[in-house]
């Protein structure tokens, strides 16, 4: 599903990543563990198309997807969170992660401007995995919470709380082919 080969990053005469090796198959789960500057974050970066290699290949799905741009690396099917999190406070819960399916939406501006049947199709079969995946988490109850009322840690930052990770991974997770 996913491999590196030989995949390797030089930043002037640094060397962050240095001949990476790696396969996963589908339905495996993998950690990646290094002290910091040992190039974890840059290999993210490689894979989601943030930076292009300096030699070596990504494969996923058995196509090259190595130097592509992070929009052609999405469509292809790999998404990807950060630290950082950030959501659109002003949003609700179902609305943020209706935007992590947009890139599968198959419509155009015009399907968009004139509300197409294409486009009620595209937001049904959206609507319906996101149901999906509330239900599968047991969280259907933050469907209509806006996103700056999910809870905070005490210095007023969202990244340490449970709830913004998890609608992190559920924005992944729309990001993925239907079945």
């Amino acid at each position: 599903m996913l491999s590196c080969e030989s995949l390797t990053i030089r930043f002037g005469g640094l060397a962050a990543v240095d001949s990476i090796n790696f396969s996963i198959t589908a339905g495996e789960i993998r950690g990646l563990i290094g002290p910091n500057g040992s190039g974890k974050t840059t290999l993210f970066n490689l894979i989601s198309g943030i930076y292009t290699p300096t030699s070596g290949r990504i494969l996923f799905e058995c196509k090259e997807i190595s130097g592509k741009r992070p929009d052609q690396v999405t469509r292809a099917g790999i998404a990807r969170t950060f630290q950082n999190i950030r959501l659109f406070s002003d949003m609700t819960v179902w609305e943020n992660l209706l935007v992590g399916r947009h890139c599968r939406m198959q419509q155009s501006v015009l399907d968009d401007i004139f509300s197409t049947g294409a486009k009620r199709r595209a937001e049904a079969a959206a609507s319906d995995q996101l149901e999906e995946l509330l239900c599968l988490f047991k969280m259907e109850g933050l469907r209509n919470e806006l996103a700056k009322n999910l809870p905070m840690d005490h210095s007023g930052n969202w990244r340490s709380c449970g709830r913004w990770h998890r609608i992190h991974a559920w924005y992944c997770l729309m990001n993925r082919q239907p079945a």
